[in-house]
């Protein structure tokens, strides 16, 4: 899967013998229309019939694999780890800061979170978008129509993408973190805010309840339901004593979270078993 980084296989690449090492990324892209998802469901399907050994970050994953007919013998998870990191501590002054995560395009949601947005207007938060985005593309125009629409210009701050001390800082800034996405193979960025005890409002797909337990350290909404969404934050922008209850519960979580070299040691490890076997 496309969230086990290139860098972690680059020593299998550069070493001195030869090996084929297939990087596989569903292509959500072209899930728009009956002709394109058809392609992509035999492309998908002739390179994972075809792997030796498939590595995915999530049980999700693993099931969308098994769904392609591979055998289930030659699929392992690896579980990945996090680039931004808490310090482990719980913040104290909360002033109503939302945070959104994600590249700006259609399967994370992003519609979903400002139509719940409108429905709250009656209570003090500002939202932070960070993520890629490409200002001549369509959905982003529908998204800047639908922030006029409802009046939120000023409780909206898009950022674009934003990495290390930057990101770090945005993730400090937050109180609470949405997640509002409608498909996802993991979802790292939720293990993020889990690492910094960020109370999370996400929707329930597979791979979200993974790491999300309702009511435990997160709220889990149904896809594509801004109403159901906005009673969420709703809840957390107002109940101060269960923000603290989700945060503590992340906190504690974060500390079962994997270290890259961990992470790196688990594919090694998984390759050098194939190796063996086959060499």
């Amino acid at each position: 899967d496309h969230a086990l980084h290139f860098r972690l296989l680059l020593p299998l690449l550069l070493s001195r013998k030869s090996y084929l090492v297939l990087f596989h990324l569903k292509f959500y892209n072209l899930r728009r229309n009956p002709f394109t998802r058809f392609v992509s469901y035999l492309t998908e399907k002739l390179l994972l019939i075809n792997a030796i050994q498939v590595i995915v970050t999530s049980q999700s994953a693993k099931n969308d694999v098994l769904g392609f007919g591979v055998e289930e013998r030659t699929i392992r998870i690896v579980y990945p780890t996090v680039y931004i990191k808490g310090d482990g501590l719980m913040k104290k002054n909360f002033q109503g800061n939302l945070l959104f995560l994600a590249n700006v395009e259609h399967r994370k949601g992003l519609d979903i979170l400002i139509q719940a947005l409108s429905l709250i207007k009656d209570i003090p938060f500002h939202l932070d978008v960070v993520g890629r985005y490409d200002i001549d593309k369509k959905y982003y125009n529908q998204l800047q129509k639908l922030v006029r629409q409802y009046s939120l210009e000023s409780n909206i701050q898009f950022h674009g993408q934003k990495t290390g001390s930057a990101l770090q800082e945005l993730f400090q800034k937050a109180d609470i973190f949405t997640f509002p996405s409608r498909q996802e193979t993991f979802g790292i960025v939720l293990l993020e805010a889990i690492s910094f005890g960020l109370p999370i409002v996400a929707t329930a797909i597979p791979s979200t309840c993974e790491l999300i337990e309702d009511n435990k350290n997160g709220i889990l909404c149904p896809v594509d339901n801004p109403k159901d969404f906005a009673d969420a934050l709703r809840r957390l922008l107002t109940d101060a004593e269960l923000r603290e209850k989700l945060a503590k519960a992340n906190l504690e979580r974060s500390k079962a979270i994997l270290s890259e070299a961990e992470v790196a040691a688990k594919v090694f490890n998984l390759v050098k078993l194939y190796l063996k076997a086959n060499l």
